[in-house]
């Protein structure tokens, strides 16, 4: 009989136990605090800044227009990097974990430099009498725009720092040019101009689209940002932000780098060679310099950087 009664105690005192063990849990568990929410780590917001533009030039006249009467024999000298503006909208997504997407509309001002090239050029002027002339070559491009698609992946790092890889497709807006060239005001030699007789320091004044321009400028665009909330919801926030294009399409087709011997007034002209440029493919009677013309270059680089103001819903 005892040891039916302490094998019953036994069984109580167990289910007691577990009794004072799930109500124990229950009230420990109505004090724990939820789990905080996750940040939301989707984006809607607009942005502005600064853009530095790289034109990379490595021509000399475009094949529908070319120089006349005295074509450039060496590149233009590769532009300065102009600073300008740049603005647009985006919208961002999350995927997995901290990657996501974003897409991003931007309107990029790439113009406003300035191309130059200065040749002095050899040309007969009687047997075996030579005479120098230099005429200076200038292209201008004023106001072209783009309009940019950019499509990127995005990762979340540290909750306020988000890194984008991606591309720009962008759409030029008034791809026009100015150009000139001139002699000296000072100097002894002029371009011939009509009406017959007549002359001048400048010629071959040409202002129009340029020719065969690209229609999509493709470039690889990497960046980052860097979050500051403004409310204590974090719903608005200001960022940093910073990207770099890097061009893969050429701004215009049909670009040339140089050809055989020009002429000056329909005289045969060549450059002066420097000394350190004979017999080099940079001279033109060397062994080196085309007898066919070759095509060339010019692409375009970007950097952005500015301010963001950011909504997560």
């Amino acid at each position: 009989m005892k040891n039916m009664f302490s094998l019953k105690s036994r069984a109580v005192a167990g289910v007691v136990l577990l009794l004072c063990v799930i109500a124990s849990a229950k009230t420990l568990l109505a004090q724990t605090p939820p789990a905080a929410a996750q940040p939301s780590l989707v984006r809607f917001g607009v942005f502005g800044g600064v853009s530095f533009n790289q034109h990379l030039t490595n021509f000399t006249e475009f094949s529908l227009y070319v120089a006349e009467p005295s074509p450039l024999q060496q590149p233009f000298s590769t532009a300065t990097i102009p600073q300008s503006y740049s603005l647009g909208a985006f919208a961002e997504f999350s995927l997995i974990d901290k990657f996501g997407v974003a897409l991003r509309g931007s309107v990029t001002n790439v113009g406003g430099f300035v191309l130059t090239g200065t040749e002095r050029l050899l040309f007969p002027i009687g047997i075996a009498v030579v005479s120098v002339v230099e005429i200076t070559h200038k292209m201008t491009i004023n106001d072209m725009a783009l309009i940019g698609a950019e499509p990127y992946l995005t990762l979340r790092v540290l909750d306020v720092i988000t890194l984008y890889a991606g591309a720009r497709f962008g759409f030029p807006v008034n791809p026009t040019f100015a150009y000139a060239q001139t002699v000296p005001e000072d100097g002894q030699y002029r371009f011939l101009i009509s009406p017959p007789g007549q002359s001048s320091t400048r010629y071959d004044v040409r202002n129009g689209a340029i020719p065969q321009a690209n229609t999509v400028q493709t470039a690889l665009s990497g960046g980052i940002s860097f979050e500051i909330p403004l409310d204590a919801e974090k719903h608005w926030f200001v960022a940093a932000e910073g990207f770099y294009m890097y061009g893969l399409t050429q701004v215009a087709n049909g670009l040339l780098l140089r050809r055989p011997l020009p002429t000056f007034n329909g005289l045969s002209a060549t450059r002066v060679v420097p000394q350190n440029e004979l017999g080099t493919d940079r001279d033109p009677f060397g062994q080196g310099w085309p007898s066919e013309i070759v095509p060339g270059s010019w692409l375009m680089n970007n950097i952005r950087a500015g301010l963001s103001l950011r909504f997560a819903p």
